[in-house]
């Protein structure tokens, strides 16, 4: 029986469990950004969006992600506030100056049609993001500002697997708002980080030498912890979800500096958890020193404690692009560790189950 080591560098691993194309899926990011980013910015927008004077992103799951990751950039990017939904209901003060920004992908997301409703009632400005459905079928019927895209560069069909149209769907149409500060020319950087980061991650690259194998095989029958903070808190956010349902694998997210005043104290018991928590720590040469002093500091108290770490660090040179390098590697590493799990990272069947059954209800 080949070793834990080796099943991520023999092909026939990838045949026999990759039932989806999830890593098809994984490598197409670069390609579902620029295709996003090139449809959504011819798309027609109410000029009036520019007058709104907050944003609301709702969304579930894999279609709240790309809100949650431009969220976290907010200090960098964001001229105004903008909040992420995720329930069946918009906040109280949403109204006429809202810009409620409605994504779904399948298009049938029964919290986000609530939303669309909601955001209706109250007039607040629309714009729907969904590959169809329910809430394509609405946006076109009420004349919504709306991209309706084909997910042609992610084979899978997973929601959480095609978050570069969510992503570059909403800084294209928050550019054209002028509620942010984004370009062409930062697409194009992101692309080019990302087709540098390829080689390095790819399957072809020997378990050794691929830092997303090598983490994999060391989170191998672990709950994850993630740790992080600043504009890498949302993108955070999202691996978690891709270690929960590509992985099949418990993980958690606590962010810094908040982590700092509850959840040390929390690591005492139950003593027996010791052997089954990995925590990885996402550091950035972009943080601020207190936030970096903070993220040492803690590591020596979780490792005091009796727990492994890993520390990740992002090294990109603006924070935008962190968040990019660092979901590129959450996405491989969730891939492989599926792998090294033995499962199949495509399918979701308690996610479907429990859809199934609300349906019936």
């Amino acid at each position: 029986m080949p070793s834990i080591k080796s099943v991520l560098d023999q092909d026939d691993t990838y045949l026999k469990l990759d039932s989806q194309n999830i890593y098809e899926s994984v490598l197409g990011l670069r390609d579902q950004l620029a295709q996003a980013w090139l449809e959504a910015s011819t798309q027609a927008v109410n000029q009036g969006c520019q007058l709104s004077k907050n944003i609301v992103i709702a969304g579930m799951g894999g279609s709240a992600l790309g809100g949650r990751i431009i969220r976290s950039l907010d200090q960098y990017i964001l001229n105004v506030p903008l909040e992420v939904v995720t329930n069946y209901r918009l906040p109280s003060y949403v109204n006429q100056d809202t810009l409620v920004v409605l994504v779904s992908y399948s298009g049938g997301t029964e919290e986000i049609v609530s939303c669309l409703y909601d955001a209706q009632k109250r007039s607040a400005k629309v714009f729907v993001v969904a590959s169809g459905g329910k809430l394509a079928d609405l946006a076109t019927k009420n004349s919504f500002d709306r991209y309706i895209f084909t997910p042609k560069f992610n084979p899978s069909n997973q929601p959480r697997m095609g978050l570069g149209y969510s992503i570059a769907a909403i800084l294209a149409i928050l550019s054209r708002c002028h509620f942010i500060n984004f370009a062409k020319k930062d697409v194009e950087e992101i692309d080019g980080l990302l087709d540098t980061l390829t080689p390095t991650f790819s399957k072809e690259k020997k378990l050794e030498l691929n830092p997303a194998k090598s983490l994999a095989v060391k989170l191998k029958n672990k709950g994850i912890i993630l740790i992080s903070a600043n504009h890498l808190v949302g993108v955070t956010h999202a691996i978690k979800n891709m270690f929960n349902e590509n992985s099949k694998t418990f993980a958690a997210h606590f962010d810094l500096p908040e982590l700092n005043h509850h959840f040390l104290e929390g690591l005492t018991f139950p003593q027996s958890v010791r052997d089954s928590l990995h925590f990885i720590l996402i550091n950035s040469s972009l943080y601020p020193q207190i936030i970096q002093n903070r993220l040492r500091i803690t590591k020596q108290l979780i490792e005091k404690s009796g727990y492994l770490t890993t520390t990740v660090k992002a090294e990109a040179s603006n924070p935008t692009l962190q968040a990019f390098e660092t979901l590129y590697f959450g996405e491989f590493l969730s891939f492989y560790l599926a792998l090294v799990n033995q499962v199949d990272p495509g399918p979701i069947p308690s996610v479907d189950y429990l859809k199934t059954q609300l349906e019936k209800i």
